[in-house]
């Protein structure tokens, strides 16, 4: 599908369509938009609400609102606001945007940490998030482990083609530990070459393990 420009991912979430904003929250969270965090805490918080002409706005603790896109303060009725409500679908997504945002922290350790939990999720929505990252990445251990993380996503994936799948059955084998092999373990419906692949690297990760 098209990428969405920043205006159509802020008004994807002004909705009452659980679907559309789960959809909205993975969108916002490979955005880069500065306000992205801010935003998916506050919907996590029911702390977005939306006014009849989609504009987004946050409550802040004192009670008063600011809008989502700048953070600047807003003077609105809170009569014609209705907050925008999540389900256990959008909050998945939520789980996984913020997860997914962590990757851009300026800490080096928040970003590993976030790399690994990537990795743990094995989740095909966070590879274009994994893809930006390791364009951007500078630290050697950090990038490891986003290169882990993305063969996970890409084995998980069903739009990803055998040299992608070798490669990251490649990845795995060098990571080598049991998060690796479970990953591999876990795997089906793979070409035969994948499977074979697959079923070395164990070989090789169980032999290492001893």
């Amino acid at each position: 599908g098209q990428a969405q420009t920043p205006d159509e991912t802020y008004a994807s979430l002004a909705t009452t369509d659980f679907e559309q904003i789960r959809r909205g929250v993975m969108a916002l969270s490979v955005s880069g938009d500065p306000h992205a965090q801010s935003v998916i805490t506050a919907l996590q918080n029911n702390r977005l609400y939306m006014r009849p002409d989609k504009a987004l706005l946050i409550k802040t603790d004192a009670g008063t609102f600011v809008e989502a896109r700048s953070g600047t303060a807003a003077d609105v009725a809170a009569g014609v606001l209705k907050p925008v409500r999540v389900n256990n679908a959008v909050r998945g997504a939520i789980d996984a945007a913020l997860g997914v945002l962590r990757l851009f922290s300026p800490d080096a350790s928040t970003r590993l940490d976030a790399a690994e939990a990537v990795f743990l999720s094995r989740d095909p929505a966070a590879l274009p998030a994994l893809d930006k990252a390791l364009a951007k990445e500078t630290d050697a251990a950090v990038k490891r482990r986003n290169e882990q993380a993305r063969a996970a996503a890409v084995l998980a994936s069903s739009d990803t083609g055998d040299a992608d799948r070798l490669a990251a059955v490649e990845i795995l084998r060098a990571r080598g530990d049991l998060e690796a092999r479970s990953t591999l373990g876990n795997l089906s419906g793979q070409s035969p070459a994948v499977a074979a692949a697959a079923a070395s690297a164990i070989t090789a990760i169980d032999r290492n393990l001893q």
